[in-house]
């Protein structure tokens, strides 16, 4: 199993996922703040999260509703 390091996009709070070979899995809701956004931890940039800290939540696009 693979380990992934994940961040929520809402307060910074990381959270470890093991991925089955070949799986996708949803990392569901932040246990701190409940919110639904994650990125892997190695690929977000500090000036992505300060810009994501900056633009409160009910300002962002709710791409759920999308689909």
């Amino acid at each position: 199993m693979e380990r992934l390091l994940v961040e929520c996009l809402n307060c910074g709070q990381v959270r470890a996922l093991e991925l089955p070979q070949g799986k996708v899995l949803a990392s569901g809701e932040c246990e701190r703040c409940s919110y639904v956004g994650w990125a892997p931890q190695a690929e977000i940039t500090e000036a992505a999260r300060r810009m994501l800290r900056e633009v409160p939540v009910v300002l962002r696009p709710d791409y759920r509703s999308a689909a």
